[in-house]
């Protein structure tokens, strides 16, 4: 993503977005706290500093080059919402994919499990040799598998759980066939960003869509003329083009009534509201 707009963004820079496209423009600010320094910044992200605004033109005049043709920043807010929402699904499909194949490597179905073991940094020495990862290590409960291919401990786990877990191996590699060979025919679970446990599929992981991120999304569509679109119509839709968030029913209509106000009931098209 970086290549594609300059620099790497984030959810950051889809709030300073909607701050920019709503009807009253504005440049949100976001300290870390009275005499709290990150990064030698006051600020927690540079989208919510001064310097926002023009990081915006900066990634709009990106947008612009690489496209070949003017795009306004409603144009970029949609399109870096479907962005961030593609790569969370992306790595949330990776994550679930490390920890299916840490169950089937305590499981004993995978036993072929080599890397080279890290020294300095979380990195192997040039040319180190590849060896037989310990299975006191792999069953560790705080091991996770990271999508970069490297067994280390779980970092958002409480520190006191580290024990034992701090030796980490790179270029981690399993047997393909012990892999496959383990996997329930038919299978496409571990390949599914939205399963969770007990195969159910639901936004427990997901944050509910901001109200900000409705209202500019809404009031593009207004902008655009004719009548109002169907508001429960609209769920599946918004949910389509902002896949990381959890869209609901309720949160669309409180919405939709605020911008497009109480409609009769009946048909929308062909009638104007």
């Amino acid at each position: 993503m970086s290549a594609r707009w300059g620099f790497t963004f984030g959810e950051e820079f889809l709030d300073a977005l909607a701050a920019r496209v709503n009807p009253n423009p504005y440049c949100p600010i976001r300290g870390n706290g009275a005499d709290q320094i990150y990064n030698g910044s006051y600020y927690k992200h540079p989208a919510f500093s001064p310097q926002g605004p023009r990081l915006l033109r900066y990634m709009r005049a990106t947008a612009r080059r690489r496209s070949g043709h003017l795009i306004s920043y409603q144009e970029l807010f949609i399109t870096l919402g479907k962005e961030l929402g593609r790569v969370a699904a992306y790595m949330n499909a990776l994550d679930t994919a490390g920890s299916e194949l840490i169950k089937m490597i305590r499981a004993k179905k995978i036993v072929t499990v080599v890397g080279q073991r890290d020294v300095r940094s979380y990195s192997p020495p040039a040319g180190a040799d590849y060896e037989d990862i310990p299975p006191a290590i792999l069953e560790h409960p705080a091991i996770k598998i990271t999508f970069y291919n490297k067994l280390m401990m779980d970092v958002n786990l409480p520190r006191d759980e580290w024990e034992g877990a701090r030796t980490s191996f790179s270029n981690v590699r399993f047997s393909k066939e012990e892999v496959f060979g383990s996997l329930p025919q038919g299978s496409n679970r571990a390949h599914d960003p939205t399963a969770v446990e007990g195969g159910k599929r639901g936004p427990k992981s997901k944050r509910d869509i901001p109200k900000s991120v409705l209202l500019n999304y809404l009031k593009i569509a207004q902008g655009k003329g004719g009548p109002a679109p169907a508001r429960d119509r609209l769920v599946g839709k918004i949910a389509g083009e902002f896949p990381q968030y959890h869209v609901t029913r309720d949160a669309v209509r409180v919405v939709h009534k605020e911008v497009f106000g109480a409609l009769p009931p009946g048909k929308r098209s062909g009638r104007p509201d």
